[in-house]
């Protein structure tokens, strides 16, 4: 039976591999800017939507995206079954076992992934035998305040099914007002079965050390 939940609120878990049947490798998705502008275009109604607000805006919200980029970053923070860090996954260290990232858009206007601007791949049985936990982290690198920026309206994080696409989990970026960082949730090992939990945990800083923090005091 497959999972679609939008929008998971902190303290929610979600199975992942008992209830997806052969699910063994995941993909972590993060999306913003370009991508998320072009997901909610309508081009046989741009001109009805530009009159409605103004006029140009497929113009200016392209001059302000390039005028002014947010970089928001994705990493995975590993740990072992006392809560110690074994290794992180991010932009400047993009290979650990088992896991993988496809690279750093740093205006949210490229795409380095296959659906989202950062994607992070996990193969799960892959994983080294001490990594009990995976922390979902995402942060903003540069060029807002906080997560409720309006260029960031419509950003999220979400886990996907690598091999079919399908969306199991996904949590939206845009309610972190104030927020700089978030520990978005965990990938963890119960009983044999791989699951989410939904942290939700906001850290005011964007440096990834932090947020690390955060999650190893």
């Amino acid at each position: 039976m497959a999972i679609s939940l939008h929008k998971i609120k902190a303290g929610e878990s979600v199975e992942l591999t008992k209830e997806n049947a052969g699910l063994r490798h995941v993909t972590l998705g993060l999306r913003w800017g370009g991508l998320v502008q072009k997901k909610e275009e309508k081009p046989e109604k741009v001109s009805i939507i530009s009159a409605i607000f103004g006029g140009g805006r497929r113009s200016s919200s392209s001059s302000q995206t390039f005028s002014s980029p947010v970089d928001v970053d994705s990493a995975v923070v590993m740990v072992d079954a006392d809560g110690r860090k074994l290794d992180r996954v991010y932009f400047a260290k993009r290979h650990a076992q088992g896991v993988y990232h496809a690279g750093d858009d740093r205006s949210g206007n490229n795409q380095f992934g296959k659906e989202d601007n950062e994607e992070i791949y996990v193969k799960l049985e892959e994983l080294h035998v001490a990594v009990k936990e995976l922390y979902v982290i995402a942060n903003i690198y540069a060029g807002a305040n906080d997560f409720s920026d309006s260029r960031l309206t419509g950003s999220y994080v979400r886990l996907l099914n690598s091999d079919t696409n399908e969306e199991l989990v996904r949590y939206e970026l845009d309610e972190f007002k104030g927020m700089r960082g978030v520990v978005l949730g965990k990938l963890y090992k119960h009983n044999g079965e791989w699951k989410f939990k939904a942290l939700g945990q906001g850290v005011k800083s964007g440096s990834i050390d932090s947020i690390e923090n955060a999650i190893l005091r």
